[in-house]
């Protein structure tokens, strides 16, 4: 067997699928032939019964021409459309009408042993090694090959054995139909011995039936997923015909179930097994050869609808106006340009009813692979671009769920799903930049993957009693591999949606704080008003006022006027100080001339608790990013003056690469953040850093301190001189 298969292997597709068509096609003509023969109706399913071996033989061979499978099929539809017209033949030329046709008792000699070669052997055969063409173990194999030997014990015991021929394909219990003549190669003198090995190889045909039977019934237990639905209605059907083998050999002495046993055993061959794997092959997509049928169907049904048009144009029509079975050329004309107009509508008519037989109710996975990119195309926004892959993926595989997943961060979440009235979809599931090789929930999950990049899953469900199929299987992947581009636009498309919608957010917030700096800075002058009007202003009226009554006293007083000029100069020291600390507060000359540590130390040395301040690598920044952090920190050191009932102060600036950070931390009271945090100081101070692009974190509980964080971007933080 393994040699077989070897040879089987070395046929080229073409010549295998040309070998398999031309057994086809001699079967047909044989059981054409045979028709044209019978004089009754007795054997009208002796005729056509062939065609669904020699059919799915033919199938299958010329697409797995190694599986010797499509080959058995071929063998036994051919031999058997033989025997049949041979025995129509031998009928009428020996029988029913002697001497009119030449080589009859050849012939009938030739039906009396062609079929031996596939029955009831073949069936062994078929159930040794369906569907892979292999045994189901090593061990199986002297029993494929005991087989072949007593299917050709009844051969050679057939062909050679002597005495008067009669029909071969008669019931059990049925008398034999003498054809008249003996058999002109029979073998006397081994008469005896080749009786026995005809009955031989008949009980071991048998025998092996049962076996072959019993051996599929097994595996169907052990199988699982797509073999065992595969193997299931093979089984059924071997079963049958095994005790339909039984009912053949042990009952004959009551000869109608003996008739009957042996109407299931031949229907079983002739039917039962060409349409049992067509089952698998349609059903569970045994071979993969789902669109050469669908072809088939196609073309065939095509070329019966061109044929019966012009039979019915040409030949009927033109009988009824009389050409007398000459060529009409207007005739042709008419059925020719009806075929052009009907042509597509009946062909995509015929398509559909193809495709429903081969797939069912879903479209063809092909018809889905080709459709998908355009219906896709079609569809521009988000909230329809998934729900119609997760549609196409559903209507293609036949599932009851279709769901497509979108990776966000280190997890996939199901983003659409269909239909969408089945129950909540799939939980997320966490992700290692690898997708688990199970989901729950779900039976089948395919990641879908672009230039290396896990983007999301595409998952479908089954129902209980159906598994998925290869070709299924590899359709999910392929729409997988499809859909790739598809999931990176959309994942583009929601984080610019995202990133827009933040910006948005941002240029509210914008917009808030400048009002809220606007508005602070307008308070800031009114007070720096008050305070010169209140302050520095009222010092320098006096002044001015002593100055001149000082004038006007040294024409009058020298003396006073001396006194008057000293007391002067008291009163221009208090307008100095007062100006100084004026100026102090709109920005420190200690700022401006030594920088944000030194003018920090100012500030903490003359706080009223414990305060230091650390710094790494900040010796001078821009002014602005100075004069920011210098007056957060102050706002911060202040609030702990007034609030916190601390015991220290810590300040922490650090400055590295691009960025400056600072840290304000006190072991105070603290406060509670989500409460208290929108106060006109921390708002202030929020504002002021994110002026400049920086960030603040207040973070803060009842009596556990309060630590203000802060960052800012100094581009290459040059020193400033």
């Amino acid at each position: 067997m393994a040699q077989d298969r070897g040879v089987l292997r070395k046929l080229r597709p073409t010549t295998a699928a040309w070998l398999a068509w031309s057994l086809w096609v001699l079967a047909l003509g044989l059981s054409l032939s045979t028709l044209l023969l019978l004089v009754t109706n007795r054997s009208w399913w002796n005729a056509t019964a062939w065609f669904a071996l020699s059919t799915t033989g033919a199938v299958i061979a010329s697409r797995r021409s190694a599986n010797p499978i499509g080959w058995l099929y071929c063998a036994m539809g051919f031999l058997g459309a033989l025997t049949t017209f041979a025995q129509q033949y031998a009928i009428r030329g020996l029988v029913d009408h002697p001497g009119s046709l030449p080589g009859t008792v050849y012939v009938a000699w030739l039906e009396r042993w062609s079929l031996w070669f596939v029955f009831p052997a073949g069936i062994a055969l078929v159930l040794f090694l369906f569907p892979t063409g292999r045994p189901a173990s090593p061990r199986w194999q002297p029993l494929v090959w005991l087989s072949v030997a007593f299917a050709l014990l009844m051969v050679v015991g057939s062909m050679f054995s002597p005495g008067e021929m009669t029909d071969a394909l008669r019931s059990p219990s049925a008398p034999g139909a003498d054809f008249g003549v003996v058999n002109p190669f029979g073998i006397g003198a081994l008469g005896g011995a080749l009786e026995l090995a005809d009955t031989v190889g008949r009980m071991g045909a048998f025998l092996f039936i049962m076996i072959a039977a019993v051996g599929l019934v097994v595996r169907l237990l052990r199988a699982r997923g797509d073999e065992r639905q595969q193997l299931k209605w093979i089984a059924y059907v071997g079963s049958a015909i095994a005790a339909a083998a039984l009912g053949t050999i042990f009952l004959a002495g009551t000869p109608r179930l003996q008739d009957a046993a042996f109407v299931v055993l031949l229907g079983g061959f002739v039917v039962g097994l060409p349409v049992a794997t067509a089952i698998a092959v349609l059903k569970y997509r045994l071979y993969d050869i789902d669109i050469v049928i669908n072809k088939t169907l196609l073309f065939g049904a095509m070329a019966a609808f061109i044929t019966a048009v012009y039979v019915g144009i040409v030949v009927g029509i033109g009988n009824l106006v009389g050409t007398s079975g000459r060529p009409n050329l207007g005739l042709s004309i008419l059925a020719t340009a009806l075929v052009a107009v009907v042509f597509e509508p009946v062909r995509e008519g015929v398509q559909r009813v193809a495709n429903r037989l081969v797939y069912g109710k879903r479209a063809s996975p092909y018809e889905v692979l080709s459709h998908f990119s355009q219906r896709v195309a079609d569809v521009y926004s988000t909230e329809d671009v998934l729900p119609q892959m997760a549609r196409v993926l559903g209507e293609g595989t036949g599932a009851t769920r279709a769901d497509v997943w979108i990776r966000l961060g280190d997890a996939i979440t199901p983003a659409a799903s269909w239909p969408i009235t089945d129950g909540p979809p799939p939980a997320p599931v966490d992700i290692t930049g690898q997708l688990p090789a199970s989901v729950p929930g779900v039976n089948r999950i395919v990641p879908v993957r672009h230039q290396g990049e896990l983007l999301g899953a595409v998952s479908i469900n089954k129902r209980p009693s159906e598994t998925l199929t290869p070709v299924e299987d590899k359709l999910l992947t392929d729409l997988a591999g499809q859909a790739g581009l598809v999931l990176r636009n959309v994942r583009l498309t929601a984080e610019l949606q995202a990133r827009l919608r933040e910006i948005s957010r941002q240029a509210g917030a914008l917009r808030a704080s400048r009002q809220r700096i606007v508005a602070t800075q307008d308070a800031e002058r009114r007070r720096l008003e008050r305070n010169i009007h209140d302050g520095a202003q009222q010092n320098l009226v006096a002044l001015t006022v002593k100055l001149r009554l000082a004038a006007s006293l040294a024409k009058r007083d020298p003396q006073r006027a001396r006194a008057a000029v000293k007391a002067l100069e008291d009163e221009s020291d208090q307008a100095l100080r007062t100006l100084t600390a004026l100026a102090r507060g709109i920005y420190p000359p200690l700022l401006r001339d030594q920088g944000l540590v030194m003018a920090l130390r100012a500030e903490t040395d003359r706080m009223p608790l414990p305060a230091t301040v650390r710094a790494d690598g900040a010796d001078r920044l821009p002014p602005e990013v100075e004069a920011a952090v210098y007056f957060i920190c102050l706002e911060a050191m202040q609030n702990v003056t007034k609030h916190a009932r601390a015991s220290r102060v810590e300040i922490n600036i650090r400055a590295v690469s691009t960025e400056l950070s600072f840290e304000i931390t006190d072991d105070g009271a603290g406060f509670d953040v989500s409460k208290d945090a929108h106060g006109s100081g921390l708002r202030n101070m929020i504002d002021r850093i994110e002026g400049i692009g920086g960030r603040l974190e207040i973070r803060s509980a009842p009596r556990q301190g309060t630590t203000v964080t802060g960052t800012v971007p100094v581009g290459a933080l040059d020193a400033v001189s």
